[in-house]
C-alpha cells in the first residue's frame, strides 16, 4: 500500500487476507485431523505405540545424513509420522492377530498403504507426502506392493521410510 491510503484498496487487502488466513487455518485443522487419527490408531495398541514417532525420528536422521534439505527432511518427517496411516482401514482382529495371518490376512493388511494414500490425497498440502504414504512396502526388486515398483521407480523418501519402518520393527518389541 502506498500513502497516503485509499480506503477501498485498505479494505480489499484487509478482507482478502482474512480470507487467506481463514483458508490456512482450515487446512492446519484438517492437517491436524489426519496427524490425530494417525496419534489414535498407535494409541489402540501396545505393540505399535510409539513406532511412527521412532520412524519419523530414524527417517530424519538418515535423511539427513543423505545431505537432504531442511523441506525434504520435514516432508520426510510428517510423511513417516503418517505411514501406517491406512492401518485405519485394516480390521481390529487382524491388527491385533497374535497368530501367524493368514494369506486372506495378510493380503488384506496389505491394502494399508494404498487405503492410506487414498485417506491423504485430497489434501493438497499433503502432496509431497503421499509417495511416502503409498510406497513405503515397495521393494528394489518389484517384489512390494501396493504397486510393484522397483528400483529408482521408488522415490528416495519412501526408500528411506521403509528402511527405517523395518528397522524399528526388527529393533523393537
Amino acid at each position: 500500500l502506498i500513502k497516503p491510503f485509499n480506503k477501498v484498496e485498505l479494505l480489499t487487502r484487509i478482507k482478502s487476507l482474512l480470507r487467506v488466513k481463514a483458508l490456512y487455518d482450515e487446512l492446519d485443522h484438517c492437517e491436524s485431523v489426519v496427524f490425530t487419527l494417525a496419534e489414535t490408531l498407535e494409541a489402540k495398541d501396545i505393540y505399535t505405540r510409539g513406532h511412527s514417532e521412532r520412524v519419523a525420528k530414524y527417517s530424519v536422521i538418515l535423511g539427513r545424513g543423505m545431505g537432504l534439505g531442511s523441506q525434504e527432511l520435514e516432508e520426510l518427517r510428517r510423511g513417516s509420522l503418517l505411514h501406517d496411516i491406512g492401518k485405519i482401514g485394516v480390521k481390529d482382529a487382524v491388527l491385533n492377530k497374535v497368530e501367524r495371518l493368514t494369506q486372506e490376512e495378510l493380503a488384506h493388511i496389505r491394502t494399508h498403504p494404498a487405503r492410506g494414500y487414498e485417506i491423504c490425497k485430497s489434501l493438497k498440502s499433503f502432496k509431497n507426502l503421499l509417495p511416502i504414504i503409498r510406497w513405503h512396502h515397495e521393494r528394489m526388486d518389484g517384489k512390494g506392493h501396493p504397486d510393484g515398483l522397483m528400483g529408482d521407480q521408488i522415490p528416495v523418501p519412501a526408500r528411506i521410510c521403509s528402511i527405517t519402518d523395518a528397522f524399528d520393527a526388527m529393533t523393537s518389541n
